[in-house]
């Protein structure tokens, strides 16, 4: 009889502890929602307090501690990225594509080879693991062994992974082996799969820097102008000035750069620029257009 009524009494403690346990779960998947939509907003700073307010009352969510992650590469703060995300690897008892991303964010804080370390981790997991081959080349580009960058960009390819990372990163390394005509047939087939009016900005950049590479500037001059004309990043007027300078219009160079400074004020870069324009520029071999 006495050993009965533990039970029961033991019952009724673990009762209201269990519907506390439940009760916090869903408040910290309320918290995690609302990070989620800061994020998506841009409020970085707001999507960090709601993500840490729902990581400490869900320690044991890796999902969680991932976004927490990310808001904090968003903002600029890798080291405090990099160990959010260290947690979450550990806490998903290895997911593959939490590790690549960490690899990714070692990769960008200039730590290759603790990259190259996530990558080979995954691939040991799941040899056919594409973005884990990705990463591998990544991290042989920034070792300055574009040979062997190229050869993993393919095994993604080779395994499914299409992502179109993988052909921007095959379009940069055969740049810098001085294939430009190769990079050109990549750009091509990848410009092949988008409609005229929702292809990235950076892909029609990357075709501009081939050709003139290939020294073909007037088509190069076109589509810098079109994409200054829809949307213009600081980057597209500095490239389209280059070209212009380049193709001997000086007087429409600086008048992209007056543009250029009008837009982006606090940029300095276009002051170099200017300063730039009558000595002329050349092409590099990597497509990069220098003085």
């Amino acid at each position: 009889m006495i050993w009965l009524v533990f039970t029961v009494a033991g019952c009724r403690a673990i009762h209201p502890f269990a519907e506390k346990s439940r009760a916090g779960l869903a408040t910290a998947k309320s918290w995690a929602n609302r990070g989620l939509e800061a994020f998506q907003c841009g409020h970085l700073s707001q999507a960090k307090g709601w993500f840490l307010k729902a990581a400490n009352e869900d320690p044991g969510d890796f999902r969680m501690r991932a976004n927490l992650a990310r808001t904090f590469r968003q903002s600029g703060d890798l080291a405090e990225a990099i160990e959010q995300m260290s947690q979450a690897v550990e806490l998903s008892r290895g997911d593959l594509e939490l590790r690549i991303e960490l690899g990714e964010m070692y990769l960008e804080s200039g730590n290759w080879l603790t990259a190259r370390r996530q990558a080979e981790i995954a691939l040991d997991a799941r040899q056919n693991f594409g973005p884990a081959w990705l990463l591998l080349g990544k991290t042989d580009k920034s070792a300055g062994d574009h040979a062997s960058a190229l050869a993993n960009y393919q095994r993604a390819i080779g395994h499914g992974f299409s992502d179109s990372d993988v052909q921007m990163e095959l379009v940069d390394v055969y740049q810098k082996m001085n294939q430009p005509f190769r990079a050109l047939s990549t750009i091509e087939q990848m410009l092949s799969r988008y409609s005229g009016y929702d292809i990235p900005q950076e892909v029609l950049v990357s075709k501009s820097d081939i050709l003139v590479q290939l020294n073909q500037l007037e088509p190069a001059i076109e589509i810098l102008e079109q994409v200054v004309e829809t949307d213009g990043n600081e980057q597209a007027y500095l490239k389209l000035a280059q070209a212009l300078s380049l193709a001997g219009k000086d007087s429409q160079a600086r008048l992209t750069l007056n543009e250029a400074k009008r837009l982006f004020p606090s940029n300095s870069d276009f002051d170099n620029q200017a300063r730039s324009v009558s000595s002329g520029f050349e092409p590099r071999p990597d497509g990069v257009v220098a003085r």
